[in-house]
């Protein structure tokens, strides 16, 4: 028996179809879809759906096989004829997916119109682009879904974790630009990582002399508007790394990076300057008009 099964690749294309959907949406929308929907089921179905449609076309195949039986040798030679015609390899996968019609069928797609001697064909779409489409539905109703209904997108969250990584981005680029801070090119830093990193500095290495809330002690005060060498980041920056040897300040450049230096530096100048905490030591220096 010579007869070409066409039924085949038509149906397995419905499982195919969403099979591909199911995973290009996981692909795109990261994994949220298999935390909804657990991937152990979404396989039983598509398995389930295969076979069913595969058990169709074998039915199919089978009345194909009882019709062929039924024909006689001349009506046999006939089709086998009008099969070998048709095209076959790549030429039958292109006719395939773009839905091309023979040319001697042509006249029967003709419209009851023409512009200019142009005759329009009635085509239908090509199938790549009309399972092309369908996909694009498939997702859009998963999209909806997911973003709607299961909060698979958050922008809040979004910000924040976007604003923890470009932290963490200006943290390495700053310590690879570390050797570029000297006491011309140091600049005050707000950020909450810079006052973080200089906060631990401070209490760790300075707050024996200075306390922890600034207020001075052996040190003097960093509370008020008092400042014996100068309240500005590059006199700060200047006096951690140099220290003043005559007054007990040590010099910290052999202990601190320049990057340290500035977060620390910067810390004493955003967290202290002008709280005048309660209990701080007396004022020593002079009031620095901003």
């Amino acid at each position: 028996m010579r007869t070409k099964n066409t039924t085949s690749l038509n149906y397995i294309k419905i499982p195919i179809l969403i099979a591909f959907a199911w995973f290009a949406i996981d692909v795109v929308f990261e994994p949220t879809l298999f935390d909804t929907v657990h991937f152990g089921w979404v396989s039983l179905f598509l398995v389930i759906v295969s076979v069913m449609l595969l058990a169709i076309d074998s039915m199919q195949i089978a009345n194909k096989a009882i019709e062929w039986s039924t024909l006689t040798d001349e009506e046999k030679a006939k089709k086998i004829e009008e099969e070998a015609e048709e095209p076959h390899g790549w030429a039958a996968f292109l006719q395939s997916i773009n839905g091309f019609k023979p040319m001697e069928q042509e006249k029967d797609l003709l419209l009851d119109h023409d512009y200019d001697g142009i005759e329009e064909l009635d085509n239908t779409l090509p199938p790549w682009w009309l399972y092309g489409f369908y996909i694009t539905i498939i997702v859009g109703v998963i999209y909806f879904v997911q973003f709607t209904f299961y909060g698979a997108y958050n922008q809040d969250e979004e910000y924040k974790t976007e604003v923890a990584e470009a932290e963490v981005a200006i943290e390495k680029w700053r310590a690879s630009q570390s050797n570029l801070i000297d006491y011309e090119t140091v600049e005050l830093l707000s950020d909450a990582n810079t006052l973080s990193k200089g906060k631990q500095i401070f209490e760790t290495n300075c707050a024996t002399c200075h306390m922890k809330n600034g207020g001075g002690n052996i040190g003097p005060n960093f509370t008020d508007k008092y400042w014996i060498h100068g309240g500005d980041i590059k006199t700060v920056y200047r006096i951690i790394a140099d220290g003043v040897v005559e007054k007990g300040m040590l010099s910290w450049k052999g202990q601190f990076s320049p990057l340290q230096m500035q977060q620390v530096a910067s810390y004493v100048l955003t967290e202290f300057k002008g709280k005048n905490v309660k209990g701080g030591k007396a004022p020593q220096g002079d009031i620095i008009v901003e």
